[in-house]
């Protein structure tokens, strides 16, 4: 098992396409499974359980998640852009 620190470390370097295929495969896959109501609830539940479990603090979190997604001038990725399609026309 990873130390809090070298989970934190491979964070910052994980790679943007790997990451965001995954991000869709969970995002297809809460969508098939439960109400729209429920959808942000299941997955903002399973990052604080992981992110519990793993010992990263929320913030983080969502501040790798940032880096990662955003550009340096502050634009979304390609990868990531499609995903927001995806979300604004199928859940």
């Amino acid at each position: 098992m990873r130390s809090a620190a070298d989970l934190h470390m491979a964070m910052v370097n994980a790679p943007r396409q790997a990451t965001a295929e995954a991000t869709l495969a969970a995002l297809s896959e809460v969508a098939n499974r439960t109400s729209e109501g429920g959808q942000p609830l299941a997955l903002v539940a399973a990052a604080v359980i992981y992110l519990e479990e793993k010992g990263i603090e929320l913030q983080d979190a969502l501040t790798a998640a940032k880096n990662l997604m955003y550009s340096h001038d502050s634009h979304l990725g390609t990868d990531f852009e499609a995903i927001r399609l995806f979300v604004r026309n199928e859940t």
